[in-house]
């Protein structure tokens, strides 16, 4: 009896052995999708419990790794990630990037704005709300804390929306949370993050701007304001935008630290989508192949971890080998 009850005591540390070790590092990724109000999707990738049971494509639209798998309870609460995508984008714009953070142990979440187009224009169907003024994008000292106001309603909607699954919403930490946005979806998380002081979003901790149109809040000096650290990532042939980014007197300088520059050589406006990746059937494959796809994800998570888990994060203390540039500023 003594020695079953040894053996049973083995196997049972063995077990919780493997399961400890199955929670360290990076995680399968899980998949689905939720609904807004009026019936926009919202995609979420988080970290699973089950391994791969179909191949998803990293140049696509990608259902996950294991679509509806349950959630990792490896942590008791998993970090939360909303991305904005940039006009005339998509929730599933940009997976190299939102499944990869999931798979180092976070929740993402995705919207479909209004403007969105995934193989059809949802503006057709989702006319803007009212209230919501979009003005000319030429004209940047025309926009008011109304100029496309629907996006941060959208991101906060979201955000009650996971919150109030019955899944994901015991799973999520609410008051870790990280605005992500790529252009016009930059915009948008940089008014969430103090740009425009009424769409702040409590719980707000770090805030990744990818290839951000600036212009409004350079116009009427409102980076300083900004509440939370802050990561810029725009590239050398992107030349509508990273110039308002990385100029003297830009969006970096503009903007309170903490705060990081992270530019990409070569990378144009597209870089933080699909398109870099469109050649290869995995993500796996695209980082092991696609150099600024994998230095995009390398600074994007370090910043997370840095700012959302608490984590050291070396390489944002590094020189930015590999880039165009690395700038880097300490809380004043």
């Amino acid at each position: 009896m003594r020695i079953a009850t040894i053996v049973l005591s083995l196997l049972a540390l063995a077990w919780c052995g493997g399961a400890r070790a199955a929670c360290e590092g990076m995680y399968p990724v899980g998949y689905r999708t939720l609904s807004l109000a009026d019936g926009r999707e919202v995609s979420v990738w988080y970290p699973a419990t089950r391994a791969s049971a179909s191949t998803p494509h990293a140049g696509a639209p990608n259902r996950g790794e294991h679509a509806d798998s349950p959630v990792a309870t490896c942590a008791a609460r998993w970090p939360l990630v909303l991305f904005s995508h940039g006009l005339a984008g998509c929730n599933e714009q940009a997976v190299f990037i939102t499944e990869e953070i999931a798979r180092h142990g976070y929740v993402v979440a995705a919207p479909n704005h209004r403007d969105a187009i995934c193989g059809v224009v949802l503006e057709r169907k989702f006319p803007g709300r009212p209230g919501s003024t979009r003005p000319p994008f030429l004209q940047p000292q025309r926009w008011t804390a109304d100029a496309w106001r629907e996006r941060m309603l959208d991101l906060r909607e979201t955000l009650r929306l996971v919150q109030g699954d019955a899944a994901l919403g015991r799973a999520i930490d609410p008051t870790r949370v990280a605005l992500m946005g790529h252009s016009l979806g930059g915009y948008t998380v940089l008014g969430m993050a103090g740009g425009w002081p009424d769409w702040s979003l409590p719980g707000v901790r770090a805030v990744l701007a990818f290839s951000p149109y600036v212009l409004p809040y350079l116009a009427q000096h409102r980076l300083a304001q900004l509440r939370v650290p802050v990561m810029y990532q725009g590239g050398t042939y992107d030349f509508g935008i990273t110039p308002n980014v990385v100029r003297p007197g830009g969006a970096y300088d503009a903007s309170a630290a903490p705060k990081y520059l992270v530019e990409l050589a070569g990378a144009t406006h597209m870089a933080w989508t699909n398109l870099p990746c469109s050649d290869h059937r995995l993500v796996a494959d695209c980082l092991a192949a696609v150099t600024n796809a994998r230095l995009v994800d390398a600074y994007a998570i370090a910043f997370l971890d840095r700012h959302l888990k608490g984590e050291h994060a070396p390489l944002l203390d590094e020189s930015g080998d590999g880039l165009a540039a690395y700038r880097h500023a300490a809380s004043k």
